[in-house]
């Protein structure tokens, strides 16, 4: 009887130990697995950190690049004597190629999601709007609903030219809306009444469709 009662005493602490291991190799299993679950949301979060950080710096880098090169060539161009009617529309052909290459590195990054469509499309304008140029010589761009949403003539911009008709009594706002079935870029003239002086000048002007946000790019001049 003795020895029995001494063999269940001896199987009930055995089995105690066992259950007290499984307890402490639970719970040190759980531990590592928090320790480590920890440790990779951290270090993804600093390698995501990181990698954002170095993609604005090269966005950054992108800008700084462009507007090197706007420099370059906008002081390539004001070198150049404009006068020929033939002199002045390579001027404005020039600028407006210019111009449609900066709106294409802007699209460029929206594209690659580097920056926002929207954050692209207001870097895009303002870029427009802050570059000027001789006095005789304007930009602006019109949007789908004929509104000048842009231009460095800050008498032109939020100017609706929906009525506005070239020297054949044609819409301008319809004949080169920037949709992709618009006209290609070509020159026209148009007589512009000014919003604020109610002075007429006609005006001859390079019209760039850009397709890809509904644009229409504007070189005019007098």
């Amino acid at each position: 009887y003795n020895n029995s009662r001494t063999y269940y005493f001896f199987l009930r602490q055995n089995h105690m130990l066992r259950s007290l291991h499984s307890k402490i190799l639970f719970f040190v299993t759980a531990i590592m697995a928090v320790t480590a679950i920890s440790i990779l949301y951290f270090t993804k979060h600093d390698v995501s950190k990181a990698m954002l950080t170095a993609q604005e710096a090269s966005v950054e880098n992108d800008f700084h690049f462009v507007e090197l090169n706007i420099k370059q060539v906008y002081g390539q161009l004001l070198t150049q004597k404009v006068n020929t009617i033939g002199q002045r529309k390579q001027q404005l052909k020039s600028l407006s190629d210019l111009a449609v290459s900066v709106l294409n590195k802007y699209l460029q990054f929206a594209q690659t999601g580097a920056i926002s469509p929207q954050d692209a499309q207001e870097r895009a304008l303002a870029w427009l709007r802050e570059t000027t140029f001789e006095q005789e010589i304007d930009w602006f761009i019109f949007d789908s609903d004929a509104l000048i949403i842009s231009s460095n003539n800050r008498e032109m911009e939020r100017t609706d030219i929906s009525s506005l008709k070239d020297i054949k009594a044609r819409n301008i706002s319809s004949l080169y809306r920037g949709r992709k079935d618009a006209a290609l870029a070509q020159f026209d003239v148009f007589d512009w009444r000014s919003p604020l002086t109610e002075a007429i000048s006609r005006k001859l002007g390079y019209f760039t469709p850009f397709p890809e946000w509904q644009w229409t790019l504007v070189t005019v001049i007098d």
